[in-house]
């Protein structure tokens, strides 16, 4: 006998013990729904076999859900890092487990998903998270050095600036914290020991949401479950010296026991929790008395614990690390005592049983899975007919009476999902109320419901049946929207370090040497001091640290320093400008024949090719829609496109040219993909063949991996028509190819080509559609500068989690190395193992097979014989090997989704923007993917790589850290869009000054009015600057200076104002005095001042011939008595000030003398 869903979750609301089989597809989800709906102040406790199987249980219960329901489903996250590795976990997973135990300790009914893997971890006990709450409420007062001590106690890091989780800033009578229970940091200020504002804040721009958002509380919790207040400490450090019958040696000991003592959080001390606890406990201990568990597949779940119990106690002996000071029965309960627990509560087993757990029978739900749907439609799919198969099931469906819901990841693919069906008669309804609603609706409708399922279902009983786009379409992959940032775009100076290289657009290159406060003429100020050629300096006020930018330049090699008052650098500048004017020339020229040239105008596409775009197995992101609507209207045009696509590897530009190709081929047009090695070609042509299967499209390639005969057979093909897709690398320039038709060139990274392909491409382009494509993240500056005389599109939308690869910094450990790999075989995926020196490789190939002989292994480094480093490629490409050793000659262009593992050895030892790279080759699929890096013992590494590493572990898309690494490679990559030529120009001078001199230059060429740039020098004796004590991180005061010497309107200067008293509190008087040097700097800046002097009693203001001042004007007034001013030919006034005192009288002065000079502007 079968039950229906209500059926289901009365018995199983009713009883302990009860087993359901019969569950498919996400109808786990709808039971755990409907169990939620019978128990609304219950807590429920959901169990599954795997992290990744728990989040597709909340996903799927959250889709059956009403929305003021949804809030209920918490993930309880496993720390992914198994015992005795000597790593840390990422802080945001230790976070989530603290919110989930305080949310179960306060009774709240939450339904908590986890695995069994999560579960079994002893925790602390519940009076850790009772003592770890800390209440701040707004208008009392609250001891600011308890909060400080508190925060140290309880794992928050102490920072400059607030970006991640867990991370606390202080500033006066401002404190900046992000707890973990909350999804934004809080900014909170006092007056004396009162609080007057909790407000929360936003990490990217750091600017508050205003008074509007502020709390009236707010709770802290503690980041990690170890706690290092010094009885805890104190208390661990004994049970390490206690224990006689510990693995490790005497020394090991001791270096434990200092490193706890000193309060040191060293990677991999979370498995030590149980030392700085009296007691541990579990998750069960947590929850109410009158809880629901509910163990989905409890076989599944119950194999996982004992392998992963099994795992950790190998891993146990096997491990150098000092983590073995604790016990695996220390850390994990068994699965006996899980399920123990388990039956503590009113549980619910779900699985296969050959029996019930207890003395009743299992229950069961006749549920049929939607595994048949897709072979059927992949089977039938031919022309525009591929539908029909569904249609008649559904049609089948709605006979008997049953609801038919279709659901879609988005809105986008809802509305080419209805098109398609409505061209088949099928009626759709978008169903936007909850599901539980559904039985009250009429059956003649599909229903189309937007949101996340895992997959669809068949359910006799409950007369439903649910199929989802992916099971229609095959496979489709959620991108995470990414919000834009709220900050400003990048300034250069973020995180400046003594000794940084700067270019001074009149001075040039210098060395950075810190900020320096200098007292002259008794007022104070704060200048940047650059160290030139010999030892020369030069003190520049940060008013003007507009003229100054951080040298970066597109090469490796430093640039030599320049000699103050030198003529080296207006020669570099001026050949610089000259080179520029030609590449923008040219440019312009191209682009214009370009557009008075005819060209092929392709018809749009039809329902194929509607069918052919929904069945794209992502959903697209914003930047790459925009991208396919530029490509798409540019083939509809008449006259030839050439266009540049920029995006990484994985972020879709590949979708881009496959839906130009086949909107080509309708048009009975061929297509050449251009690629500059053989690798690329083969992933290229295996990704087309299976894209474009079950379209009547022919794809043939050209590469020396093909035999004789078959490059003849294809050649002959192309000759005739009968191949529409060529795909190959430079054979595809020979004098021997040729197309019957051809219509559109696609080039992959065309600055790979040499200087002879490159001339044959440009013969090819003249009279056929291009779009090149590059992985080269161009800059948005440089984009911006190139607009209008190249047509660029930019995929700038990461793709699938790209910034949450998880990145861990640990020492080289064999055990460590092992397990990283096992775990990764055992999901079926691929593993990179970087070690960068040739001479050594193959020692450690020896090594590597040593420590994981089940492992089949890959040598591949940059001085083997190109056809030999191909192969390794190839097989690699081809699963045929598990583990990629290599130097860094992972390329860049390949994109293989099933390595989701990188070890990088000796990563001390790469730059910032390389180990970025080298991360990057990972965590290009919907799986999550994991970075190791390896260090030697820590003595041995340099301070800068220890901060290089930091970095890069704590990698966010606020962080700039992560801004640094992106523009380095933006700005090698420069060379790359506009030519090796170029690179030398950048080197020379600086990127951000060559960008300048290129949008000048283009800017004239296109007839736009270019002025020269007016920098006035203002010599006003007032102390205008940012004082240490308000602002105390230097990196952050040179980047507000240069910010607000940047600033080119008022109100401009007034958000920053609003920013800056924000961010630090109440502006004292020296930096209200900065601000009204800035507002009298963009004054004279319009008035086109050079110089303004102060001499107690006047201002002397030097002109510009160039100013907008009518001096006729001017002299007429002054003829005609007017008092105040006096000119002296050609370009002074003198403007009698009076009598002013003090800072803020001579500077109010200063405004309102150019506020009355602005009455003379001619218009």
């Amino acid at each position: 006998m079968s039950f229906d869903l209500e059926k289901l979750a009365d018995e199983g609301s009713k009883s302990s013990g009860t087993c359901i089989e019969g569950f498919r597809g996400s109808s786990k989800g709808l039971f755990l729904a409907e169990l939620a709906k019978k128990n609304p102040n219950s807590q429920i406790l959901a169990i599954t076999r795997s992290d990744e199987s728990a989040l597709t249980l909340a996903d799927d219960c959250k889709f059956f859900m009403r929305i003021s329901e949804k809030s209920r489903v918490r993930i309880y996250p496993s720390s992914e890092i198994t015992p005795y590795s000597r790593i840390s976990p990422e802080p945001e997973l230790w976070a989530e487990r603290i919110a989930v135990q305080s949310s179960l300790l306060s009774k709240e009914p939450a339904i908590v998903i986890a695995s069994s893997d999560a579960i079994i971890r002893r925790i602390p006990p519940k009076s850790f998270i009772e003592r770890g709450s800390f209440l701040i409420e707004n208008g009392k007062p609250l001891n600011f050095d308890a909060l400080l001590k508190y925060l140290s106690d309880f794992g928050y890091d102490d920072v400059g600036l607030v970006e991640e989780m867990g991370c606390f800033a202080k500033r006066g009578g401002i404190i900046d914290v992000w707890s973990p229970t909350l999804n934004e940091p809080l900014r909170i200020e006092l007056d004396s020991d009162i609080v007057i504002s909790i407000r929360p804040f936003n990490p990217a721009s750091q600017r508050s949401k205003g008074s509007s958002e502020t709390l009236k509380f707010a709770e802290l919790l503690p980041v990690s479950e170890i706690p290092f207040d010094e009885k805890s400490r104190s208390l661990a450090a004994h049970r390490v010296r206690d224990r006689s019958d510990t693995p490790l040696t005497p020394g090991e000991k001791r270096a434990l026991i200092e490193s706890i003592h000193e309060g040191i959080a060293f990677s991999g001390i979370e498995n030590l929790t149980p030392l700085f606890h009296k007691e541990t406990a579990t998750v069960f201990d947590y929850l109410a008395a009158d809880a629901k568990v509910v163990i989905f597949d409890s076989g599944e779940v119950e194999s996982s614990i004992e392998a992963f119990s099994k795992n950790v106690s190998e891993l146990y002996h096997e491990s150098l690390s000092s983590e073995r000071i604790v016990a695996p029965e220390e850390i994990l309960i068994n699965s006996e005592d899980f399920f123990k627990n388990a039956w503590r509560f009113s549980s619910i087993f779900t699985g296969s049983f050959e029996e019930g757990v207890g003395e009743e029978a299992p229950l069961i739900a006749a549920i049929e899975g939607n595994a048949d749907i897709r072979p059927m439609i992949a089977g039938h799919k031919s022309g525009q007919y591929m539908l029909s198969p569904l249609v008649a099931l559904i049609r089948d469906w709605q006979k008997k009476g049953w609801q038919v819901v279709l659901n879609c990841h988005t809105a986008i693919q809802a509305q080419r999902l209805g098109d398609l069906f409505h061209t088949h008669g099928v009626e759709m309804v978008n169903f936007e109320s909850s599901f539980d609603t559904l039985k009250d609706v009429e059956t003649s409708f599909v229903k189309i419901m937007i949101g996340r399922l895992s997959s669809g279902f068949r359910w006799p009983d409950e007369k439903i049946a649910i199929v989802t786009d992916e099971e229609i379409f095959g496979e489709k992959i959620s991108k995470k929207p990414h919000t834009a940032r709220a900050s400003e775009p990048f300034t250069s100076f973020a995180e400046i370090a003594d000794g940084d290289l700067i270019v001074h657009e009149q001075h040039g290159i210098g060395r950075y040497r810190g900020l320096v406060n200098l007292t002259i003429e008794e007022k104070r100020g704060d200048y940047m001091l650059l160290e030139y050629l010999g030892s020369d300096k030069l003190y520049l006020p940060v008013y003007r640290l507009n003229l100054v930018g951080k040298y970066i330049g597109s090469g490796s090699d430093a640039p030599m320093l320049d000699k103050l008052g030198g003529i080296r650098w207006s020669n570099v500048q001026a050949k610089a400008r000259r080179e520029v004017g030609l590449i923008a020339r040219e440019l312009l020229k191209t682009y214009a024949e370009r557009k008075l040239r005819p060209g092929f105008s392709f018809p749009e596409g039809g329902s194929d090719f509607n069918e052919f775009c929904a069945a794209f197995p992502y959903d697209e992101t914003p930047d790459q829609t925009k991208t396919i609507e530029d490509v798409m209207r540019d083939m509809g045009e008449n006259k030839p496109s050439d266009r540049l696509i920029c995006g990484d590897v994985g972020y879709g530009k590949t979708e881009v040219a496959m839906r130009a190709a086949y909107r080509a081929i309708a048009a009975d047009k061929q297509v050449a993909i251009l690629v500059p090695t053989t690798v690329l070609a083969l992933q290229h042509y295996e990704n087309f063949l299976k894209r474009f299967a079950g379209t009547p499209a022919s794809i043939g390639m050209l590469s020396r991996f093909r035999s004789k005969t078959d490059i003849k057979n294809t050649l002959e093909k192309l000759k005739t028509g009968a191949i529409d897709i060529a795909i190959g690398t430079h054979r595809i320039l020979q004098d021997d190819v040729r197309f019957k038709n051809l219509g559109l060139l696609i080039i992959d990274e065309e600055h790979r080509f040499g200087v002879k392909h490159k001339e044959r491409i440009k013969q090819m382009k003249s009279t056929v559609d291009v779009f090149s494509m590059t992985a080269t993240p161009i800059p948005r500056t440089l984009n911006m500068s190139l607009m209008g005389i190249r047509d660029i599109s930019v995929i700038n939308t990461p793709p699938v989690d790209r910034q949450a690869v998880a990145t861990y910094v640990t020492r080289f450990d064999e055990a460590v190395i092992r397990q990283a790999i096992l775990k990764e075989l055992a999901r079926g995926g691929q593993i990179f193992f970087v070690h960068n020196r040739v001479e050594t490789i193959g020692s450690m190939f020896d090594r590597l097979k040593g420590i994981i002989p089940e492992a089949k292994i890959l040598l591949g480094h940059g001085k083997m014989r190109e056809g030999a480093l191909e192969k390794v490629m190839i097989d690699f490409l081809g699963k045929r090997a598990d583990v990629l050793l290599c130097t860094t000659i992972i390329e860049s262009g390949l994109d293989i989704p099933n390595a989701n593992t990188i070890i990088v050895d000796r990563a001390d030892t790469f730059g910032l923007a390389q180990l970025y790279q080298l991360r990057g080759r990972v965590g290009r699929s919907n799986i999550k993917a994991f970075a190791y890096l390896l260090t030697p013992d820590s003595k041995e590494i340099t301070p800068i790589a220890k901060k290089r590493l930091s970095v890069l572990k704590r990698f966010t898309e606020l962080g700039s850290g992560f801004q640094i690494a992106m523009h380095d490679l933006e700005f090698r990559g420069a060379g790359n869009i506009l030519g090796s030529a170029q690179s030398g120009h950048i080197n020379a001078i600086g990127y951000e000054l060559y960008v300048k001199l290129l949008d000048r230059t283009v800017r004239k060429l296109k007839g736009a009015a270019v002025e020269e740039e007016i920098n006035p020098e203002l010599n006003l004796k007032v102390s205008a600057f940012l004082p240490e004590d308000y602002v105390p991180d230097t990196s952050a005061r040179v980047e507000l200076y240069r910010r607000l010497a940047s600033r080119e309107e008022t109100a401009d200067l007034e958000a920053m104002a609003g920013e800056i008293s924000d961010r630090f509190g109440t502006l004292p008087k020296e930096a209200i005095n900065l601000l009204s040097m800035m507002e009298i700097k963009i004054m004279a800046t319009k008035l086109k001042i050079r110089q303004i002097n102060f001499d107690g009693t006047q201002f002397s203001c030097q002109f510009d011939q160039s100013t907008p001042i009518d001096i006729e004007k001017l002299l007429k007034e002054l003829s005609s008595g007017k008092v105040g001013y006096r000119i002296y030919p050609p370009d002074k006034l003198l403007i009698v000030a009076g009598n002013v005192e003090g800072d803020e009288e001579v500077l109010s002065a200063a405004k309102n003398s150019l506020s009355a000079l602005f009455s003379y502007v001619s218009h």
